[in-house]
């Protein structure tokens, strides 16, 4: 993924893959950032993926935050793309993933793996 990031010369490459979210990003046939789906025109060989979290980031990115406090760092990737500013996809094709995105499915997988569950 970092390979992909410094040849494509992106200010963010993002992990993405095919499935089915509520939060789609849509990416043109070059894997360009274009805008979240729903909110943006689809044209034939866009692409529509989760984002999975991990990214790869240039340090030229830090001058272009203008967000302050608690942000969504994908609104900012969507601000950025929108303004021209060259957002990438890579396209994670593991066979394993599962999202663990909030405390319940973080402790199921604990749990499966013989681990302790964690409490807030």
């Amino acid at each position: 993924m970092y390979c992909a990031h410094a040849e494509a010369g992106a200010l963010a490459t993002l992990a993405v893959r095919k499935r089915e979210s509520s939060r789609r990003l849509v990416f043109s046939r070059e894997g360009l950032l274009k805008g979240r789906e729903g909110l943006v025109k689809t044209e034939s060989g866009d692409g529509l993926f989760g984002f999975s979290g991990a990214h790869v980031i240039s340090p030229d990115i830090f001058g272009k935050i203008e967000e302050r406090g608690v942000f969504s760092i994908t609104e900012v990737y969507l601000r950025l793309a929108a303004a021209g500013e060259k957002i990438k996809a890579f396209q994670d094709r593991s066979e394993f993933w599962l999202d663990i995105g909030n405390i319940e499915r973080l402790n199921a997988v604990r749990k499966k793996r013989g681990y302790k569950e964690i409490e807030i």
